[in-house]
């Protein structure tokens, strides 16, 4: 069972830091949340500070269970009020926020599995022998590398340089090594983009599969030991390029680079009288990688499905006016 823990040494956020918070009550003043990385600390956005447009009604902006990326404009450090803001916090922040908290839920859950070795404990004791990992590991290693997650990847390669100012017992070190490993290694991912490739020059279906052999070729020379691209027939003349690699995001800019794969295609035929159109960009075709860009998709257009949505209401009004 997990625990509720504050993720950061400070016990409540700072002014205009961003936070990821559930939404928990809307009433007509605005909406209560809960702070998910200060412990489900609670916060509340004023209705102004909802949205850039016009709100008619909160339920259109956001609803009670939806996860939300605010950022803080007062903090009462004495009642620990929390007064945040929905509008202020554009797709490129709220991508920032949401890298972080995925960050700081793996540090928590590298930590929680420390406590697997000291059996069943009831939830004080788990939330105070939790309290104690973070105080001797997570904090004072966020200190020195500016996050714990970014300590325990390089642990990964070099444990003794990240852990020699740790002051833990031998056991616990195996074990959080353990589950560092078990986690964070890297994941392999396939990449996929999908170009139609046609020629009606002479040279034809020969000046394709030499301009997709190039294409492949291109990619290799590049990625010595590393991934290979395989192309598929998906339905002639659209061929399907597929990788698969460690590092998602370099897959994703090899195939779609100017001097790899689809444009080494696109020089090729074209230079043969042929032509090449992209498809589909590159993209991860793994489900966990789809979902995230999904997420990221909707911050992204957030702001203007609620300016349009507001916009139609306006139109609707004017057309009752007149009617």
């Amino acid at each position: 069972m997990a625990t509720v823990q504050r993720f950061y040494e400070n016990k409540l956020p700072i002014v205009n830091e961003l936070c990821v918070v559930s939404i928990t009550k809307i009433d007509e003043m605005g909406v209560h949340c809960k702070l998910l990385e200060y412990g489900e600390l609670p916060g509340f956005i004023p209705t102004p500070e909802l949205s850039v447009a016009r709100i008619r009604q909160i339920q259109n902006i956001t609803k009670v269970g939806k996860v939300e990326t605010v950022m803080v404009i007062r903090v009462d450090e004495k009642n620990e009020y929390i007064d945040l803001s929905k509008r202020r916090v554009d797709a490129a922040q709220a991508k920032k926020a949401h890298d972080r908290m995925s960050k700081s839920k793996s540090v928590s859950a590298i930590l929680q599995a420390i406590l697997q070795i000291k059996g069943q404990l009831d939830s004080k004791t788990r939330s105070v022998e939790l309290m104690n990992l973070y105080q001797t590991i997570a904090w004072p290693l966020s200190r020195t590398f500016g996050h714990a997650y970014d300590a325990f990847k390089l642990a990964l390669h070099d444990p003794d340089k990240v852990f020699k100012d740790i002051n833990i017992d031998e056991k616990t070190k195996q074990i959080l090594l353990t589950n560092i490993k078990r986690r964070l290694n890297p994941q392999p991912v396939k990449i996929r983009a999908e170009i139609q490739v046609t020629c009606y020059s002479s040279a034809g279906v020969i000046a394709i599969k030499d301009s997709l052999t190039k294409g492949v070729e291109s990619y290799d020379s590049e990625s010595i030991d590393g991934p290979k691209v395989d192309v598929h027939v998906k339905s002639a003349p659209i061929y399907s390029l597929e990788t698969v690699v460690i590092d998602k995001q370099k897959g994703l800019t090899d195939l779609n680079n100017s001097v790899l794969v689809i444009n080494v295609v696109r020089t090729t035929i074209e230079g043969q009288g042929g032509t090449l159109d992209v498809k589909m960009e590159p993209i991860v075709v793994s489900g966990e990688t789809i979902d995230e860009q999904k997420n990221v998709n909707e911050d992204e257009e957030k702001t203007d499905d609620e300016e349009d949505s507001d916009e139609d209401s306006d139109e609707e009004n004017e057309d009752d006016q007149k009617d």
